[in-house]
């Protein structure tokens, strides 16, 4: 399985959750960053369209090695010189979101990711590129 895409727009990070108890007793749990869902919900679109594409059998029970580069717009103020983004968001919060969000299209499980490459830069445009492939 070689699952490759990319997601457009500006990497979210999975940060906090946030709970509180609502008037009606119910509890409830959200994510303290609002522009993650909807992010997410690019990322498993594109994912799904990948996995179809691909013919590669989705939610596979085997172990997974997941690539993803982060791509971040350069702000004007920063050198030509400069490649890596060395700022927030924190490279090990936007794995997670990435993670999280492929459970159920790429694998069951992301306990089932064996291996993880990831890097956070500059680019042309922000975007995300994820390469998921099969450890046999």
């Amino acid at each position: 399985m070689l699952i490759d895409f990319e997601v457009s727009g500006t990497p979210q990070p999975q940060g906090s959750m946030k709970s509180f108890v609502t008037k009606s007793g119910k509890a409830v749990t959200t994510s303290a960053n609002k522009a993650l869902k909807p992010w997410r919900q690019d990322l498993a679109m594109n994912a799904m369209l990948a996995v179809n594409e691909s013919n590669a059998h989705p939610v596979t029970s085997d172990a997974v090695h997941v690539k993803c580069l982060f791509y971040f717009q350069k702000p004007k103020s920063t050198k030509r010189s400069v490649t890596q983004k060395v700022t927030k968001p924190d490279l090990d919060k936007l794995i997670r979101a990435v993670l999280d969000g492929l459970t159920g299209i790429c694998y069951r499980d992301d306990s089932q990711v064996v291996s993880v490459e990831a890097y956070k830069r500059f680019g042309e445009y922000p975007h995300t590129r994820i390469i998921v492939e099969d450890c046999k």
